[in-house]
C-alpha cells in the first residue's frame, strides 16, 4: 500500500504501534511460557524466541490489534489491551509453528542462540506451545465473555489452522524438486502454486486467525468478519513476498530443494537447474530471467484482492478507524521489501 511510502509520519506511526503492541504481547507471553512445568523445555523455547525471532513475529498480534478497533470502535487509548490473551495466542501459535518448520527445512542455523542437537526436542516443544496458545485462546473468550456458540467456531477454525499448518508442512518436506525437467515443471506449475500459496497453512492462515479474532471480540459483526477473514487471504501475497526475500537472503529454499513459485519460475524460464548453482548465480538468473518481476506482480495482485474487503470494511467503519489504516498499511510488504533492493543490484549488472 504507498500510503507507507507517501507519508512518512504514518510508516512511523504504523512501526511504533507495531513495537507497542509487540513489547506488550511479548510480556504476556511470558506469562505463558512459566507455565511450562520443564526447566530444559522452557529454556528451549526461550533460546528459540531470543535468538531466532529477533522482531518477534509481531505481524500476528498488530493483526488482533487491527481487528479489535474494527470489531469495537473503541477509543480508549489502553482499550486494545484487553485483548491480551489474543495477541498471546496467535504469536505463541506462530512459535510452535516455527518450532517444527525450522526442523523441517533445516533452519535452526538461523537461531543466533546456541540449540540442542536433537531435533526431536522441538517436536515435543512444538506440541506444548500449541497447547499454550490453546490456553491462551480460552482465556480470551473469558476476557469477552464470547458465547458458547462463538467458542466453538472460534476452536474449530483453530483445528483448521492447526491441520493446515502441518500440510503445508507436510508438501514442503515430501514434494521437492526430485530431477523433473523443464517442460515437466511447466505442467505442474499451477498444482504447485495452489498447493503451496493457496492450500494449507500458507494460503490462509491469516483468514483463520483473523476469523478467530472476530469470533472472540465481536461474533454479532458477522459482515465485518467475513470481510476480515477475505482479506486475511494476503498470506498467499506474504508466502510470495517470503519466497522472494529468501533468494535474496540465504536461499534455504534451494538448499532444500523446495518447489518455490521464485525457484520454479526461474528454472523454467531459464531451463538451469537453480538447486545445483550457488546463490549469487540463483539471485541473478531469478532477476534477469524476469521471474523477479513476475512473482511481485503476482504478490501486487494478491494485495490488490485483499484491497477490496477493506474498501468494503471501511464503508461500513469509516476508513479513518485505526484498525483499517493498520490493515492498510500491512499491504505495504507486497510493494515494498528490503530484500528488493539486493535483487535489483542485478537487473543493470552486466
Amino acid at each position: 500500500m504507498l500510503l507507507l511510502k507517501r507519508n512518512k509520519m504514518l510508516a512511523e506511526e504504523y512501526f511504533r504501534i507495531m513495537e507497542e503492541t509487540g513489547s506488550f504481547t511479548y510480556k504476556i507471553i511470558e506469562n505463558y511460557l512459566d507455565q511450562i512445568p520443564e526447566e530444559g523445555m522452557r529454556k528451549l523455547v526461550n533460546s528459540f524466541i531470543n535468538g531466532r525471532l529477533k522482531n518477534k513475529r509481531r505481524l500476528r498480534s498488530l493483526l488482533v490489534r487491527a481487528s479489535y478497533h474494527i470489531l469495537t470502535n473503541d477509543s480508549n487509548s489502553e482499550g486494545w489491551k484487553k485483548a491480551k490473551n489474543l495477541y498471546a495466542f496467535a504469536e505463541l501459535w506462530v512459535i510452535a509453528d516455527y518450532l517444527t518448520n525450522d526442523v523441517f527445512d533445516n533452519k535452526l542455523d538461523k537461531c543466533k542462540m546456541k540449540l540442542p542437537e536433537d531435533k526431536n526436542l522441538f517436536f515435543m516443544a512444538s506440541a506444548v506451545i500449541r497447547e499454550l496458545s490453546q490456553k491462551a485462546l480460552n482465556d480470551a473468550f473469558d476476557d469477552f465473555n464470547t458465547s458458547l456458540e462463538a467458542r466453538i467456531e472460534a476452536l474449530n477454525t483453530f483445528s483448521d489452522l492447526v491441520k493446515d499448518a502441518y500440510l503445508h508442512q507436510w508438501v514442503d518436506y515430501t514434494e521437492k524438486y526430485n530431477n523433473e525437467t523443464r517442460e515437466e515443471l511447466d505442467k505442474k506449475l499451477n498444482e504447485i502454486y495452489k498447493k503451496r500459496y493457496e492450500l494449507y497453512q500458507a494460503g490462509n492462515v491469516f483468514g483463520h486467525i483473523l476469523k478467530i479474532f472476530g469470533l472472540v471480540i465481536n461474533p454479532e459483526k458477522k459482515e465485518e468478519i467475513k470481510l476480515i477473514e477475505n482479506y486475511g487471504k494476503i498470506s498467499s501475497m506474504l508466502q510470495i513476498v517470503n519466497d522472494i526475500a529468501d533468494i535474496a537472503e540465504n536461499c534455504y529454499d534451494a538448499r532444500n530443494k523446495i518447489l518455490s513459485l521464485p525457484l520454479t519460475l526461474t528454472m523454467i524460464k531459464t531451463r538451469k537447474n537453480v538447486y545445483e548453482l550457488p546463490t549469487s548465480e540463483i539471485r541473478e538468473l531469478f532477476v534477469k530471467s524476469g521471474a523477479f518481476k513476475e512473482c511481485r506482480e503476482k504478490a501486487i495482485r494478491e494485495m490488490k484482492e485483499a484491497k477490496k474487503s477493506l474498501r468494503e470494511l471501511s464503508q461500513i467503519i469509516g476508513k479513518d478507524n485505526l484498525g483499517i489504516k493498520l490493515l492498510n498499511g500491512f499491504l505495504v510488504m507486497a510493494w515494498s521489501n528490503k530484500y528488493y533492493k539486493i535483487l535489483r543490484a542485478y537487473e543493470n549488472d552486466k
